[in-house]
């Protein structure tokens, strides 16, 4: 093996649709092109909506289990994973969501580099806090922390958070001797897939909106329902686009039909054409409680659509949009709210394309060729 290479091996518990999946797999197909780098995505499960995206990563699925039981003995599967570490000989093992955590440090190689990507504050690292033994779920997050957490420190663990509010979480979470371990790294997209080849719109006949987003109750898409409601009863003529899947698909589906809104509402599942779908569109809503940052929006702006989105309350990177910059952030769940910004951008045509082009500039300062070649530097300094 060539003494300069870098042998990174990304694991995920599955390839389900979602940011850090999306975000792991841009990193891969992006590493994938680097020269002296050897690249393997591992995943547990089967399970893959980004096959589409995939054609050249070495990926690989290994089932592998860690159960923590607080009463009984943990049950440990691990032995295919050892197999895989030890036929890849990785320098470096960047692991993404709590399950990957527990798993890939059960099985940590002496010699290799761990890094943990920070892509949300997990609730089973918050420390000890009042009432922890009398509530199960409370107690129950105690002890997988104090597990992964030893976990941690035995292997001088690495992080990466995508944001000061992440990267402040888990600092007053962990242990003060691995503060300085945490290196933030803002999201990033492939910015030249989503890019408008013809950035010129028009509203046309209807005015197109678009979401994208899992279909689970903090998305909160059922706002936005009412918001295309309130906006035929402006007599506004719209559509909206709600693109995603989950276990709020039905119920979204049921309040379209019972509001009539089937003509001025589309529930998209499949994802392998956001590009074609933001491209399409003249704003992009968001509706999430929890914060206005994520990939989905930095696609909208790579594509150039101002942003009308609800603030949520946990965002560390509201600060980043801002109003008649980026678009117009919304800090109560109110429909009226939402569709006197959307009013505005659709009344001031000067105004839409100076939001238009400024999102269109931000969002390619997220590119993840630039991204990872501070990620290719950050493994350099680890290793």
């Amino acid at each position: 093996m060539n003494k300069n290479e870098l042998r990174i091996l990304h694991i995920i518990p599955s390839l389900i649709k979602g940011g850090a999946q999306r975000l792991a797999i841009d990193i891969c197909n992006e590493l994938h092109i680097r020269e002296n780098i050897k690249i393997k995505l591992l995943t547990f499960s089967e399970l893959n909506d980004f096959k589409y995206l995939m054609k050249d990563i070495n990926w690989v699925v290994c089932p592998a289990k860690v159960r923590l039981s607080v009463l009984r003995r943990n049950y440990v599967d691990i032995n295919n994973l050892f197999d895989e570490i030890n036929s890849f000989n990785p320098n470096i093992i960047h692991s993404h969501l709590f399950e990957a955590e527990v798993v890939s440090r059960e099985a940590a190689v002496p010699g290799v580099k761990y890094v943990t990507h920070l892509h949300s504050e997990i609730e089973q690292m918050k420390r000890f806090s009042p009432g922890v033994f009398v509530n199960k779920k409370k107690f129950t997050n105690f002890y997988e922390r104090r597990y992964i957490v030893r976990k941690y420190l035995e292997c001088s663990n690495n992080f990466i958070a995508i944001s000061e509010f992440i990267d402040n979480y888990y600092k007053k979470n962990l242990p003060v001797s691995l503060h300085n371990n945490i290196k933030i790294l803002y999201n990033a997209i492939d910015f030249k897939r989503f890019q408008n080849k013809n950035p010129e719109r028009n509203i046309g006949d209807k005015l197109r909106l678009i979401n994208v987003a899992r279909m689970i109750p903090r998305k909160n898409q059922r706002l936005l329902i009412d918001v295309i409601s309130e906006l035929r009863e402006r007599g506004i003529k719209s559509h909206l686009k709600l693109i995603g899947y989950g276990e709020d698909k039905q119920i979204l589906i049921n309040m379209v039909r019972e509001k009539g809104l089937e003509k001025e509402i589309s529930i998209i599942s499949d994802q392998s054409n956001i590009d074609e779908y933001l491209a399409d569109s003249y704003i992009y809503l968001h509706s999430a409680r929890d914060g206005l940052w994520g990939l989905s929006t930095l696609e909208a702006m790579a594509t150039g659509l101002p942003i009308v989105g609800l603030q949520g309350n946990i965002d560390g990177n509201i600060n980043r949009l801002r109003n008649y910059v980026n678009g117009f952030i919304i800090e109560k769940e109110d429909p009226k709210e939402f569709i006197d910004k959307i009013e505005i951008l659709i009344n001031n045509v000067e105004l839409y394309k100076s939001i238009s082009l400024n999102n269109v500039i931000y969002a390619q300062d997220h590119d993840i060729k630039s991204y990872t070649d501070n990620l290719i530097n950050f493994y350099k300094k680890i290793v």
